[in-house]
């Protein structure tokens, strides 16, 4: 009976480690083409990759479908250890899914772009929806740039998610062309550094953008649109606009606090917000620009736009114009800020009474 009893117990832990190894995968990767046959032919739900202290050449994306996984965690050895060089013009790293129920973690590597007019360092895509108390992707310490500082465009949209509910940035560095080799007056290195469409409730941290047109843009196109977005300790510097955000529909709830932005044309540009708080930023033009908007809101009600300061760097005789609107924004409180230099602060389109 006990004999019975013991070999029934080692089948039931047989079986056990099974189900465990069918559902947890772990890959260490040296060949990318044998990383490419592993996501191919694994039955795991989970998997855990880890890429060594070397240098990989990505001659096409490297792509997964989240359709077969619950949990994937991408790991390096570091920023400026573990390095990918794209060699192609679609992009790095892909995740593409038609369900919602995943989690996609990204850290610790440095990406670089070895061609121009790359679609995308990484792209994330699911359907629009999902559940609202899960992370879909996860993005921690990582390094992108180019391999060549004087390069022009190399990326459209260098970090593009798609969908994902709460996506979560943190400590991502995107930067342009830079150094004494750049040309002072380049054009910007990329489209977009943070582009998020139709995402609920990301959170971008102690993240940069260097050189680029829109430094983070938060659109959606759908009714209802997503709520929420919390931009802190992030730098945006020399891009046209710093923080774009521009929804269908009104949507409740955002926090841009503790930035540091610096750009061409607009500083903040808000479209269809309330309960939005702008608070603790360094706002201020670029050199080149003529005319400047340091915060833009357009149909935003019941915010505050308060403690930042607003700076404008060039000499007493450079007269150029620079504004503060609120369009059709009410209820909208404006006070504690630090203003440098005469701003035009523009209502318009503004019926209400209690508008100011």
């Amino acid at each position: 009976m006990e004999k019975f009893l013991s070999m029934k117990l080692l089948f039931f832990i047989f079986c056990c480690i099974s189900i465990i190894k069918a559902y947890n995968c772990s890959y260490m990767s040296i060949s990318l083409n044998g990383l490419n046959k592993f996501l191919k032919e694994t039955k795991c739900k989970y998997i855990f990759i880890k890429f060594f202290p070397r240098t990989y050449i990505l001659k096409t994306p490297l792509f997964f479908n989240l359709s077969k996984f619950e949990g994937i965690k991408i790991t390096g050895a570091g920023i400026g250890v573990t390095n990918f060089i794209i060699k192609n013009k679609e992009g790095g790293f892909k995740f593409i899914s038609n369900k919602r129920n995943h989690t996609v973690e990204i850290s610790n590597f440095s990406i670089h772009a070895s061609e121009r007019q790359i679609s995308y360092s990484i792209y994330f895509k699911q359907p629009y929806g999902g559940n609202q108390h899960k992370r879909n992707i996860i993005i921690k310490n990582i390094y992108i740039n180019t391999l060549n500082n004087n390069k022009k465009f190399f990326f459209k949209k260098a970090i593009d998610i798609n969908g994902a509910w709460r996506p979560l940035i943190q400590n991502v560095f995107i930067t342009g062309f830079f150094g004494p080799k750049a040309k002072k007056n380049s054009n910007f290195s990329m489209d977009v550094c943070f582009n998020l469409k139709n995402t609920y409730s990301p959170t971008i941290l102690n993240s940069r953008c260097w050189s680029s047109k829109i430094g983070l843009n938060f659109v959606s196109n759908k009714i209802p649109g997503p709520e929420g977005i919390f931009i802190s300790f992030s730098k945006f510097v020399n891009t046209f606009i710093g923080i774009n955000i521009d929804l269908k529909s009104i949507e409740p709830e955002g926090f841009i606090v503790n930035n540091h932005i610096n750009s061409l044309k607009y500083g903040i540009k808000v479209i269809n917000k309330k309960f939005l708080i702008i608070k603790n930023n360094l706002i201020y033009r670029n050199r080149r620009s003529k005319e400047y908007v340091y915060v833009f809101l357009k149909n935003v009600y019941n915010s505050i736009v308060k403690d930042n300061i607003f700076y404008y760097p060039v000499k007493k005789n450079d007269i150029n114009y620079t504004d503060i609107i609120f369009d059709n924004s009410y209820k909208v409180i404006f006070k504690n800020n630090i203003i440098t230099h005469k701003v035009n602060l523009k209502y318009i389109n503004q019926k209400d009474p209690n508008a100011k």
